[in-house]
């Protein structure tokens, strides 16, 4: 359900924003967590692979 829901409540978000601050800051706003949340899992990445081949083999 996150995947359906996700992108059309940041849309929401990222419009009701837009409304008060213009369209750069919610663009750059947004842009700083989807890359943080990129860089975060990058660093994580041997430990879900890891947890991910523990579970297969399960």
């Amino acid at each position: 359900m996150t995947f359906r829901c996700g992108p059309a409540l940041g849309a929401l978000v990222m419009g009701w924003a837009s409304e008060f601050m213009g369209l750069r800051w919610p663009l750059a706003i947004g842009a700083a967590l989807a890359l943080t949340l990129c860089l975060r899992l990058w660093l994580r990445r041997d430990g879900i692979a890891q947890a991910a081949e523990t579970a297969a083999a399960l």
